[in-house]
């Protein structure tokens, strides 16, 4: 049983671990928040505009260059173009200041949630350039091929001040940033934003994956609602910041509209999943279960009617089902806790922080009131820690499920582990006596019955091998074959014993003259013997050869009162390059070569180079 001391001190740990993390994050986002701060454009143009609201969607841009000054109405808050869920189409107008004509320069509009947006750049009443743009345009027919909505700002042919007119209509929260940059600050903007929703896209993607994996290995449900949510909000995010736009359905403004009530009800849907799956939800409170249940049945059946709501509608609906689900979630999880979980304390903190974010945000888009621009990673900031904090709560509360299933384990097993340390002992005994018999079986397998030296199925295998290793170590090789001269005449002459008796005479020559381990002689097949002599180049193939014919010329059989003299003839292939080609080739040169000898007289020795034949 684990002690107090050691609970308390395991609890420290756990949450010594979650801090550090956090506070990791928090040191990463701030560097990464103080890189994509360091450029802003030249100047923001909220103050300069005048506005019309066109209720009746009948205004065009002949009508509106024809209106005179009072028809346009001036906004009450100079700082900020936004009007919150504002779904009438709007027309504004501007004069741009005179701009450094030495520099290229971009006009920005930074909201790409935008349904439909049209941009005229004018000058003396006259149309310079004109821009389409707006969601419900898929980027594949766009004018531009980015999903932010940036316009060159022309040059006019004097001095004189442009005129911009624009009309703008959407079914989301209709702010309109409109800024002034020099073309290559943007740029250069832009890709330090691209790193930072680059990377925290990639480190959402590489812990969900993480946890796709552990679910695979595991089979925990937990790790695949993990994933599921993850890779959800990531798919949220991709739309919002239209990284998703501009790389995977450029030709869906369908999913660039309604993308974030879409990906988002994926999310809460999947978050109900996982904190039913992780604190076994099920088995601490069946009503509380079914309201869980209900919860992830209405996010799945607004995921799908998202695809055909309009999108402010989708949206509202979406902040009410998860306002609900956040207290409802504080509650279950206060409850758990106070039935013995105590992690759920950081489950807990983690849905009061999306609580608060998510009301600063939604009341931010109703215009209740306005996040500064330079809040615009919030969203990324505030489902990152999310995301890491669940993660920290699955691998605690997994580990967890594991220590006491291991305990379980570990009572079962030790009933079973004298039985299974027998048997064990058992299958180890008979597997050895059975390797050893496989070890004698192959031995005898490999060995030639008359003679006891190797028999042609081991000079196969062995002859592979070792033209491999030449091959592989660019060392030489030889082979020699030697047959018994006139070998039918002594079989004729003496009888077939007589013969057996100098075939055995002849391989124990050969294997005893053999001068080094690695060489290794094979009886080929009857009175025929094959000799394999790695790392041998001519001379010592041919001087090794020599020497056995002489010995053998030398030598006398005596068997049944009968003395026979014999002698043999050798041919050798020796290749002292990297032998390529089929690897047949040096054995057919051999046999070659001492076909040769026979046909030259017998008792003799004949050599060829590989590269002699090829």
């Amino acid at each position: 049983m684990m002690t107090v001391k050691q609970w308390a001190g395991k609890q420290f740990w756990q949450f010594a671990i979650m801090i550090a993390a956090l506070l990791l994050t928090f040191f990463m986002i701030a560097k990464v928040t103080s890189v994509a701060s360091n450029k802003a454009p030249d100047m923001t143009l909220a103050s300069q505009f005048v506005y019309i609201e066109d209720k009746q969607n009948e205004l065009n841009i002949e009508k509106v260059v024809t209106l005179d000054e009072k028809s346009w109405a001036t906004l009450l808050n100079r700082d900020e173009l936004s009007w919150g869920m504002h779904h009438d189409a709007l027309w504004l107008k501007a004069t741009l200041p005179q701009l450094d004509r030495l520099s290229e320069w971009l006009l920005e509009i930074d909201n790409i949630l935008i349904d439909e947006l049209e941009v005229w750049f004018l000058y003396d009443g006259s149309r310079l350039d004109y821009y389409l743009a707006g969601d419900d345009i898929p980027l594949d027919d766009r004018q531009s091929e980015h999903a932010k909505f940036i316009f060159p700002i022309p040059e006019p042919s004097s001095g004189s001040a442009i005129e911009l007119i624009i009309r703008a209509r959407t079914n989301g929260a209709l702010d309109l940033p409109v800024h002034v940059w020099k073309e290559p600050d943007y740029w250069v903007f832009q890709g330090e934003h691209n790193l930072v929703v680059g990377l925290f896209l990639g480190l959402l993607i590489a812990i969900g994956l993480s946890n796709l994996l552990f679910f695979i290995t595991t089979g925990s449900s937990s790790f695949l609602f993990y994933f599921s949510y993850v890779i959800s909000i990531v798919l949220t995010l991709a739309t919002l910041y239209g990284v998703g736009y501009e790389y995977f359905w450029t030709s869906s403004s369908l999913l660039q509209m309604n993308g974030v009530a879409i990906f988002s009800n994926l999310s809460g849907l999947f978050a109900v999943l996982f904190g039913r799956a992780t604190f076994d939800v099920d088995r601490v409170n069946s009503s509380l279960d079914k309201v869980l249940k209900a919860f992830a049945l209405a996010f799945l059946s607004m995921s799908v009617l998202s695809f055909f709501l309009v999108y402010s509608t989708s949206i509202r609906i979406f902040i009410v089902v998860l306002a609900l689900l956040v207290v409802f979630s504080i509650f279950l999880g206060i409850w758990v806790w106070f039935k013995g979980q105590t992690l759920t304390r950081v489950y807990v903190s983690a849905w009061l922080l999306v609580l608060i974010s998510g009301l600063v945000i939604s009341l931010s888009g109703f215009d209740v009131f306005d996040i500064s621009s330079s809040y615009r990673y919030s969203p990324l900031f505030i489902i990152f820690i999310e995301a890491l904090t669940f993660a920290i709560i699955l691998a605690f509360e997994h580990r967890r499920k594991q220590a006491a299933l291991q305990q379980t384990l570990s009572e079962a097993q030790d009933d079973l582990a004298y039985k299974v340390e027998e048997r064990t002992l058992e299958l180890q005994i008979a597997l050895r006596e059975l390797s050893e018999t496989n070890n004698e079986l192959e031995k005898k397998n490999a060995l030639d019955s008359l003679t006891g030296i190797k028999n042609r199925s081991y000079f196969d295998k062995k002859y592979v091998a070792e033209v491999r290793r030449s091959r592989r170590e660019q060392s030489a090789l030889s082979v020699a074959m030697v047959d018994i001269d006139y070998f039918k005449r002594i079989n004729d002459n003496y009888g077939h014993l007589i013969g057996d008796v100098c075939i055995q005479h002849t391989a124990t020559l050969l294997q005893s003259l053999l001068r080094r381990p690695s060489d290794q002689v094979c009886r080929y097949g009857g009175e025929e013997f094959a000799v394999i002599l790695p790392n041998t180049d001519r001379e010592g193939a041919i001087k090794l050869l020599e020497d056995i014919r002489k010995a053998l010329e030398s030598s006398t059989v005596e068997a049944d009162g009968h003395q026979v003299k014999m002698t043999l003839s050798g041919g050798i292939a020796t290749s002292e390059s990297p032998l390529s080609g089929n690897e047949s080739t040096l054995l057919a040169l051999a046999d070659k070569a001492l076909y040769e000898a026979k046909q030259r007289g017998r008792n003799r020795v004949v050599h060829h180079y590989l590269s002699e034949e090829s």
